[in-house]
């Protein structure tokens, strides 16, 4: 790629990125463009005019490359914005998803349905901390716990509480689901791996090729890590708490099935922006009779 001004530069990199068969190519390019030459998007807009040096311009074209290649966009710039916060992503973390956002939706309207009141929440299997963090960024009065069996993942979400200016209200632990905690709490959340373990390989590269396993893999059925969280967490949810669960999906029915063996009662389902359930809320089965 020659020396050119932005704009011909992400205009040249997006028709490289189409040509490669990438279908979001406009937007991916005006990312990939935006991390090198430290602009957001109206920048990058109003900078058409800016002749920009020929090593930005060369590493631009090495980051499209690598895109054509297979690497994920947000995985090559190394962050994400979800849910008005910023997160660092590692190769030990899960990229963060708008599908969880359904989650985090729900948790704050339960909130404000209960008068803001202040909450402990507990984040198992916290990856990159997205659902804790945005969590707390939303709710001033909230404070929480984040476990994850990656210490690696830990020292991502920890990062991300600092760069989000929630650190002060989160506390994390290296922990199997939420092994050794013994506190009570108002709202428990998880997105835990649920993809059965033969089916990871048919993934999209995209996933099964930088997505960490560990957090993808299921079990044969997809539900081990539920059958841990409906064990673990009976004994560590308040009188009056909640238990919110990400799931896959085509797993509603069976999630809601296993739930019930554990003493669990299914009290409402979230859909995701395509319309599938992709959350389900607990309550414990005694406190409904």
């Amino acid at each position: 790629m020659k020396n050119s001004s932005v704009g011909e530069a992400v205009s040249i990199s997006a028709k490289k990125l189409r040509n490669a068969g990438i279908d979001d190519f406009s937007r991916e390019a005006r990312l990939l463009a935006g991390h090198v030459f430290d602009l957001g998007p109206a920048e990058l807009i109003s900078g058409n005019l800016i002749n920009p040096a020929l090593e930005k311009i060369v590493e631009l074209d090495r980051l499209i490359e690598r895109r054509i290649a297979g690497e994920p966009a947000y995985r090559i710039v190394g962050r994400k914005e979800i849910y008005g916060c910023q997160f660092r992503i590692s190769k030990d973390t899960l990229e963060p998803r708008p599908d969880t956002e359904a989650l985090i939706e729900g948790v704050l309207a339960d909130q404000q349905k209960s008068g803001n009141k202040p909450l402990k929440i507990l984040d198992i299997g916290t990856g990159t901390g997205i659902i804790i963090i945005s969590l707390l960024d939303q709710m001033p009065n909230a404070t929480g716990i984040a476990t994850d069996i990656s210490a690696e993942a830990i020292m991502v979400a920890k990062e991300n509480a600092v760069l989000n200016k929630v650190e002060a209200r989160i506390s994390f632990v290296v922990t199997d689901w939420s092994g050794g905690i013994e506190q009570k709490f108002d709202v428990i959340v998880s997105n835990p791996p649920y993809i059965k373990t033969d089916v990871i390989p048919m993934l999209a590269n995209e996933v099964k090729d930088y997505d960490p396993w560990l957090a993808l893999d299921g079990g044969k059925d997809g539900l081990n890590a539920y059958r841990a969280i409906f064990t673990q967490c009976l004994s560590k949810l308040a009188n009056d708490g909640k238990l919110y669960l990400e799931i896959g999906h085509d797993q509603a029915e069976s999630i809601v099935l296993l739930a019930e063996q554990y003493g669990w009662i299914p009290v409402q389902t979230r859909k995701d922006l395509n319309g599938i359930s992709r959350v389900v809320v607990f309550r414990q089965q005694y406190l409904m009779e």
